[in-house]
């Protein structure tokens, strides 16, 4: 009977428990670009260079995704030296889980990265919410 159905990832429990816990100064960054339209704000966006949709969404001379507005990194040493730069104010992350289908090496790495800044998995258990937080720059 489940064959005919589309499985829905849940964007929307992620979302609202970073809307609702998101303090002035701190940054959003996703792996995820569907999330972005349940949030207040999304800063950064990564997506691979290799992904099908790639093309598609860039905007601004490739520094911008075409739908939300949010700064584009498609190279993932770059998104991590960002990571790094705006952890002393706080970042939340949105991942696909490592036990996610779809998930993709470099979320994998995240998560294995920042495993103990986990905070919140979606009802579906697809997608990851890490709060980054250093009171200093971290070595990466």
């Amino acid at each position: 009977v489940e064959v005919h159905y589309y499985r829905r990832v849940d964007y929307k429990t992620p979302a609202e428990f970073i809307n609702k816990n998101l303090l002035p100064g701190e940054k959003v960054f996703s792996t995820i670009v569907p999330v972005a339209f349940y949030l207040k704000k999304m800063d950064v966006i990564y997506l691979n260079k290799d992904h099908p949709d790639f093309m598609g969404v860039l905007t601004e001379d490739g520094v911008r995704e075409i739908w939300t507005g949010s700064k584009l990194i498609y190279d993932f040493d770059e998104f991590i030296r960002k990571i790094a730069d705006e952890a002393p104010t706080g970042i939340w992350l949105l991942i696909r889980s490592p036990s996610c289908p779809r998930v993709k090496p470099e979320e994998v790495n995240l998560f294995k990265r920042f495993k103990e800044s986990e905070v919140f998995t979606s009802l579906d258990g697809r997608v990851k919410v890490l709060n980054i937080h250093f009171k200093t720059q971290p070595r990466i």
